[in-house]
């Protein structure tokens, strides 16, 4: 996969989930750091705050490295429609509890 394509994936995913999650080995320290360069470069071109965050291998069994690129802070209107959209899927989520 080229750097443009995998900025691409990030991209898309952070405006339609507001996150990018992948699994990587312990021994990928290159593509990771990639990985969270490549986030902070799209929230920066978006206007957008983005914390980015890899584990520990050391503290997982299988050792791999969780990375996470995260939305922390985007535009005010959309901030409100994601925290409506999460309230409204606890909202089913519990509904469907009680069921």
């Amino acid at each position: 996969m080229n750097e443009q394509h995998l900025y691409e994936l990030i991209l898309n995913s952070i405006k339609e989930r507001n996150e990018f999650l992948t699994f990587f080995d312990e021994d990928e320290g290159e593509i990771i750091e990639l990985v969270r360069s490549l986030g902070r470069r799209a929230g920066r071109e978006l206007g957008w705050k983005i914390s980015t965050f890899a584990t520990d291998p050391d503290r997982r069994e299988d050792r791999k490295v969780i990375v996470l690129v995260s939305v922390t802070r985007s535009s005010p209107l959309r901030d409100e429609l994601f925290r409506i959209r999460g309230l409204k899927q606890c909202a089913a989520t519990i509904d469907k509890m009680g069921q």
